[in-house]
């Protein structure tokens, strides 16, 4: 972030200008290396001058910038009329800015803008000053910030907007932030908006982030209020936490309290635990309750596995079971196992003993496999043996075909047979597999079919 209460930390502020130049100078609009490309002129075949100007114009491509300046010069002054002649006075302009002579070059784009106001490079021609401005005001030269400060009072097009946004930015006064909120709120570019506010998250001061809580809960537009949630997680981490509890208990948008859960996960400590906590068993929209629980899993086993048991208590919605279940699967512990086994056992909830079983399946063999059979033992519902047998069917191994070999010569009901047949027969490597199925068949030895 930028703080400018911390003048000293230059160190700081040299990889953020850093990391903002490489963001404003390798966006292909702005880019300055590529715009000789960008505007190859095709032949005007009803100009005759086209081959005079295409020689000047190839030595801009070779970049050879004295050479190409007085033969763009000649050519002015020799075909006044050419209907080239506003890219020959920009490319003249061009050479002076690649020699590094900002202060000409910057006269020159301002005097080109001024004489060919309809020409087609007078938007690179103000992105040029944009940058030729911020160039010489980082050298210590402050009457160019005025330009840039101006700016944002030229009707110009999208894209010098935006480039306007980077550089105000880098000039690091907190009188920008007023700009921005203007900005936010009168503008209805989508890109200039989002430029807008990523520019003013990048200012350490209460006046920012007051305006970026006034976007999240107030803001038309659900993904400048998901980013502003967003940029005041970042910015203050644990002093964020009150600032986010607000925003979540003013709003009733789904899509925002998402964000907010995000961003509450990623606070350290046991506060915003207990926040999510308190919002996966008491909030009434099941997908933030979800979300919350999801967050929770990710926290750690001593502090997500409890406070999963507990909310599981409470639960009464499916999607939440099924949450639960599935954050405490990611847990690798005896006391994780158990509980989920447990569910698979005794939950009245047909859909949450499925979940579970199928997770229990996914362990691994050495644990799944005599967890598997111990629940089978349990299982009275066709529903719970066929996920049972699902989860058999998944484990790697002649050991798990035996258990359902076992299996379906014991059990009684005819759809779990039928299950079991199936899913041997997938087995397409197993001997024993094979076997069984031929001895279905009244087959004893393959040759005899």
């Amino acid at each position: 972030m930028w703080n400018y209460k911390q003048k000293g930390d230059k160190k700081m502020k040299g990889k953020i200008f850093t990391i903002i130049i490489i963001l404003l100078y390798t966006i292909p609009a702005y880019t300055q290396s590529n715009l000789s490309e960008r505007h190859y002129i095709a032949e005007n075949k009803q100009d005759t001058t086209y081959q005079y100007y295409r020689e000047a114009y190839n030595l801009i491509l070779d970049k050879k910038w004295v050479d190409a300046r007085q033969k763009l010069q000649e050519f002015i002054k020799e075909f006044p009329e050419s209907s080239y002649i506003d890219d020959a006075n920009f490319w003249i302009c061009y050479t002076y800015e690649k020699e590094m002579k900002y202060e000409i070059a910057y006269q020159m784009y301002k005097d080109f803008i001024k004489n060919f106001p309809e020409s087609s490079y007078v938007n690179d021609a103000k992105s040029s000053m944009l940058y030729i401005a911020d160039k010489l005001y980082k050298s210590g030269k402050k009457e160019y910030g005025k330009s840039l400060e101006k700016q944002k009072e030229y009707e110009v097009d999208e894209e010098i907007k935006l480039q306007a946004l980077y550089a105000l930015g880098n000039m690091g006064s907190n009188e920008a932030i007023p700009i921005l909120k203007k900005l936010l709120k009168s503008s209805e570019s989508k890109r200039i908006r989002k430029r807008a506010l990523y520019t003013l998250s990048q200012f350490d001061s209460d006046e920012a982030l007051d305006v970026l809580t006034e976007l999240a809960l107030n803001d038309r537009d659900t993904g400048i209020r998901k980013n502003a949630v967003f940029w005041i997680g970042q910015k203050k981490g644990k002093d964020a936490l009150p600032i986010l509890k607000k925003i979540y208990s003013l709003t009733r948008d789904s899509e925002l309290k998402e964000s907010i859960i995000f961003s509450i996960s990623q606070v350290s400590g046991t506060e915003a635990v207990n926040f999510l906590i308190d919002i996966a068993k008491n909030d009434s929209d099941p997908k933030a309750q979800e979300k919350a629980i999801f967050w929770i899993g990710q926290k750690g086993e001593e502090l997500a596995l409890p406070a999963l048991k507990d909310i599981y208590s409470y639960a009464r919605d499916y999607k939440v079971k099924q949450a639960i279940i599935f954050s405490i699967s990611q847990i690798s512990s005896k006391d994780a196992v158990d509980f989920l086994l447990n569910i698979a056992k005794k939950d009245p909830d047909q859909n949450a003993r499925e979940k579970a079983i199928f997770w229990i399946g996914q362990r691994g063999r050495e644990f799944a496999l005599p967890a598997l059979k111990d629940i089978y033992s349990y299982a009275k519902s066709y529903k719970t043996k066929k996920a049972v047998i699902f989860g058999l069917s998944q484990i790697s191994g002649e050991e798990a075909v035996d258990v359902l070999i076992s299996i379906a010569e014991s059990e009684k009901d005819l759809r779990v047979k039928k299950d079991i047949i199936f899913w041997l027969g997938q087995r397409t490597g197993s001997e024993k597999a094979k076997k069984y199925l031929l001895k279905i068949l009244g087959v004893e030895k393959e040759e005899d079919y």
